[in-house]
């Protein structure tokens, strides 16, 4: 999980460090949506849970989640999304500086 959230709170960085800053509501967003659909019960409750949805927020609950013995089964999902964002990066030429191992 912690891979997962890095990988999107870096693209978020880079895409701010070319002028284009990421709102942070938005981010927390995007770190939302990445989840699969076992993560929905999750997901429903944050967004309806009437706390303010901040990227702190967010990032400390999706990293509690990593000592959820469910998280293990999440591994295969987080290496998706990686390779997932790389692509996104790639495709918007944003330089990679950084490589990304499997969890």
């Amino acid at each position: 999980m912690e891979s997962y959230v890095t990988s999107i709170l870096t693209t978020s960085q880079e895409i701010a460090a070319v002028g284009k800053p990421l709102d942070d509501e938005l981010v927390a967003t995007l770190l939302l949506r990445g989840l699969t659909s076992e993560y929905q019960p999750m997901k429903l409750a944050l967004e309806n849970s009437g706390v303010e949805i901040t990227t702190d927020y967010i990032k400390t609950k999706l990293l509690q989640e990593e000592y959820n013995p469910r998280g293990k089964q999440f591994k295969a999902h987080v290496t998706y999304v990686i390779e997932k964002v790389t692509r996104l990066r790639i495709a918007s030429g944003i330089q990679i500086d950084q490589t990304f191992t499997r969890p």
